[in-house]
C-alpha cells in the first residue's frame, strides 16, 4: 500500500471524529482496535475510497481555458462502479 500523506491525514481526522463519542465508553485497547479496523475499511472499501477521493483538496487552475475532460469521465466511471452499476 503506497503512502499518501494527504490521504493519511484525512483518514486520521475522520477516524478520530468518528470515535470521539466512545472515548469514555470503551477501554483504550478496544478503541485502538476499532481505529485499526476503520483505517483498513477507509483504505479498501470502494465507497469509502471514492468519498475520500472526492473530499481530497483539488488544485485550483491558474488560468481559465480548456480542461481535459478525461479526468471528469474517469470520476463518473469510478462513481458508477462504486454504486454497483
Amino acid at each position: 500500500m503506497r503512502t499518501d500523506p494527504t490521504l493519511d491525514a484525512m483518514i486520521e481526522a475522520e477516524v478520530t471524529e468518528a470515535l470521539r463519542p466512545y472515548g469514555d465508553v470503551y477501554p483504550p485497547d478496544v478503541l485502538e482496535e476499532l481505529r485499526h479496523m476503520m483505517r483498513i475499511v477507509m483504505r479498501t472499501h470502494p465507497t469509502a475510497t471514492y468519498i475520500l477521493e472526492q473530499l481530497r483538496p483539488q488544485a485550483v487552475p491558474d488560468e481559465s481555458g480548456k480542461e481535459d475532460i478525461r479526468a471528469f469521465k474517469g470520476a463518473r466511471t469510478r462513481a458508477k462502479r462504486a454504486e454497483g452499476e
